[in-house]
């Protein structure tokens, strides 16, 4: 007898694409307590995906930011062959600034060496 599953476990990279999220941004969420957290199950990581659907409905119940938002840009110098190949990345935009002023925190900690800026319509800080 097939046993249906009601409510899937999904492991991080499931996980991020269903949130649609890079997994690398999906991970940093998930360090700041900004998405729900998984279960340890079997040593592996897993979310619920009626919880990430919950998340992301109340997400997307927020109302946005009058000024469109606040976004994250990361840049990070010497990580390709040439300056033209080095790694630089959107991280999306955030309705709340406290939330994006968060993740800009962690990532200038995290890496130093790398360009990060938080962005608006309206400024851009360096």
């Amino acid at each position: 007898m097939k046993h249906s599953i009601v409510d899937p476990y999904l492991g991080t990279a499931d996980a991020a694409a269903h949130c649609n999220y890079s997994e690398s941004h999906f991970r940093q969420l998930v360090r700041l307590g900004k998405v729900p957290q998984p279960t340890r199950i079997n040593g592996k990581l897993l979310w619920r995906r009626s919880a990430l659907e919950n998340f992301m409905a109340a997400l997307s119940s927020q109302p946005r930011a009058e000024s469109g938002g606040w976004g994250i840009v990361r840049y990070a110098p010497g990580t390709g062959r040439t300056p033209e190949e080095d790694k630089c990345h959107f991280d999306g935009w955030y309705s709340r600034k406290e939330d994006a002023q968060d993740v800009f925190a962690d990532w200038c900690a995290r890496h130093p060496g790398w360009i990060v800026a938080l962005v608006s319509q309206q400024e851009a800080r360096f």
